[in-house]
């Protein structure tokens, strides 16, 4: 059995600190200053209650325009997940919901994609991307 759990994204497993009497969350601190994210290298008691990743990839100097287009996805699907939030059940995260809906996340990744902005090289790293999301 698992003594250690370590985990990313994922925070569903957060709340399993209440629920399991030997569980607890540990987590790395952040301070955010204006639309800067400043990780402290300090680990602190508690969950995660946001995602950095996005902030991550940025500073590990992924293309702006990547970084931009990953903001405009996640606040497309925050406003779906406030407006879905009424059919899902009070113990069930909108972020489960979101991942019942995988197929139509691709498809909608897909639908937005302009091909004819992107070089064939783009394009093939984007289908192995979805490909992996499909596969998980």
């Amino acid at each position: 059995a698992a003594k250690t759990l370590f985990a990313t994204h994922y925070h569903e497993l957060v709340q399993l600190a209440a629920d399991l009497p030997r569980a607890f969350n540990l987590n790395v601190e952040v301070k955010e200053h204006d639309d800067r994210v400043i990780f402290m290298r300090k680990i602190i008691e508690g969950g995660a209650d946001k995602s950095y990743g996005i902030h991550v990839a940025e500073m590990a100097g992924m293309p702006l325009q990547v970084v931009h287009r990953a903001n405009h996805i996640l606040q497309s699907l925050m406003q779906d997940s406030t407006q879905k939030a009424e059919i899902i059940p009070e113990n069930q995260s909108a972020q489960l919901n979101l991942f019942k809906n995988k197929a139509e996340l691709i498809f909608r990744e897909l639908s937005e994609m302009d091909i004819n902005k992107i070089t064939p090289l783009e394009a093939l790293q984007k289908l192995s991307e979805l490909k992996e999301k499909q596969q998980k």
